[in-house]
């Protein structure tokens, strides 16, 4: 089975929401991916340095997120699929990338979770698909 997430940011008068599509046994990395997509940057003054070597900071999700199980639905389409790398060679917590090739046909978007070749790097890499089915902007009145 599949999850459909509803993720809305901003207040009533300037909502933005978005749906998310991903297999169920993929909750804990969409968890993952909301908090780097709430991640703060550092400041352009302020460069990564061996004494603090990661300035990025993880936020609280600053969105309302509403799940639910559905069935899988090849009709769906991906207005963007994204991929989750994680272990190996990326942060701890991952990092986000477009699918490459762009994919707006969500099974082929989600089919491309997989694990990655391992290198020297300790752990092992995988990548977790997405597919964003809405991203939209609405404004009060």
């Amino acid at each position: 089975p599949w999850a459909e997430c509803v993720v809305r940011h901003g207040t009533a008068s300037q909502e933005r929401q978005e749906v998310w599509v991903f297999r169920m046994d993929h909750v804990a990395d969409f968890e993952r991916l909301l908090q780097i997509r709430s991640s703060e940057s550092p400041p352009s003054s302020a460069p990564a340095t061996v004494s603090s070597p990661s300035p990025w900071r993880r936020q609280p999700v600053a969105a309302r997120v509403e799940c639910r199980e559905r069935g899988v639905d090849p009709e769906i389409r991906c207005a963007e699929c994204v991929r989750l790398l994680t272990g190996g060679p990326y942060p701890e917590w991952g990092i986000l990338a477009p699918a490459y090739p762009p994919e707006a046909d969500v099974v082929r978007c989600l089919n491309q979770t997989k694990v990655l070749p391992t290198g020297m790097e300790l752990g092992t890499p995988t990548q977790t698909a997405f597919c964003n089915s809405i991203n939209a902007r609405f404004d009060a009145d």
